[in-house]
């Protein structure tokens, strides 16, 4: 009988003693059984390093490490490390407060071996301590390819624990360790876009996304300039990075997307010189007079506060 294949679940955690101890055991109960899950703790003040070695002395699958000290603070960093440790031949990358259906590991090996892929894409849940519900945005996947043009074009969607993928795929891509927020979208606009693979959606929804105080997406909600600068920050991130390899198009889409969080912000938000580079950018790979336009916008909203039509020409 062939041996199955080795999955590593990669877990960053950051003080979830209380909430990862149910992610473990939506592992410990998976009915695919050949798995190792790396935790990789980012710094953690509370119990989490007692909680996970009691779960190691039972289930030597589970490892636990720290975050390198000469690696920044951050989930990202966290991701990377244990890609880096990462024995399996294939990756599920996962969050210390989210839960697996029994079958999660399952049902993607099993799309795995009979499409031959690269990599599946599942669907989540979302739930609270109230209610489960769907995430619409979802539908997308099974009608539109899954490429890095759609991701960025929105007409697909997941998150990352969602995404399985075989690790040699990966090689010599990590997520963007300076970014503090919207660094999965960079990853993936980044990684889909610079190598072309193949992948394919599975219509069913075999993970729970926790959503509760505490989490980085709710944080965010509750303070929307906050949010829209680190979307404005990965999505800069991102467009630097493939805005040769792209098609007009996408480009577009990614520019206007762009100038609208940056006419929602001040320039501040990224800074003066991440500013004037763009608009340098738009100049030659954008119509000039729009993209000048665009320029005077901002400038006339910094100053006078006002500036929306000739924005508006500018996105046009």
């Amino acid at each position: 009988m062939q041996e199955q294949p080795l999955v590593s679940i990669i877990i960053p955690t950051y003080n979830r003693a209380h909430l990862i101890g149910e992610t473990l055991d939506s592992v410990l109960a998976q009915t695919y059984v050949h798995w190792e899950c790396i935790v990789v703790d980012d710094g953690s003040r509370d119990m989490t390093a007692t909680l996970i070695a009691a779960y190691i002395s039972k289930d030597q699958r589970f490892h636990y490490y720290l975050r390198p000290l000469d690696r920044p603070k951050g989930a990202n960093a966290c991701r990377n490390y244990g890609l880096k440790l990462a024995k399996g031949e294939y990756i599920n990358w996962f969050d210390s407060d989210d839960l697996m259906q029994p079958d999660f590991l399952y049902r993607k090996i099993e799309v795995m071996k009979h499409e031959k892929v690269d990599f599946v894409i599942s669907k989540s849940l979302n739930f609270d301590e109230y209610v489960t519900y769907e995430v619409t945005k979802y539908k997308g996947n099974i009608v539109h390819q899954l490429s890095g043009k759609n991701y960025i074009l929105k007409k697909v969607y997941w998150m990352t624990p969602d995404f399985f993928i075989k690790k040699e795929c990966l090689k010599g891509y990590f997520f963007n360790e300076s970014l503090h927020s919207g660094q999965e979208t960079n990853f993936f606009i980044v990684f889909l876009n610079k190598i072309n693979l193949n992948g394919v959606a599975i219509d069913e929804y075999l993970s729970l996304r926790r959503l509760h105080n505490s989490s980085i997406q709710q944080e965010l909600k509750q303070s929307k300039p906050d949010a829209y600068c680190g979307k404005l920050i990965s999505l800069l991130a991102s467009y630097n990075c493939i805005f040769k390899e792209v098609d007009n198009e996408t480009k577009s889409f990614m520019q206007v997307e762009i100038m609208s969080l940056l006419h929602k912000l001040e320039i501040q938000c990224v800074g003066s010189r991440s500013f004037f580079n763009f608009t340098g950018n738009l100049i030659h790979h954008r119509n000039p007079l729009k993209a000048s336009a665009f320029l005077i916008s901002m400038l006339l909203k910094s100053y006078f506060k006002t500036s929306y039509k000739l924005f508006e020409y500018s996105r046009s």
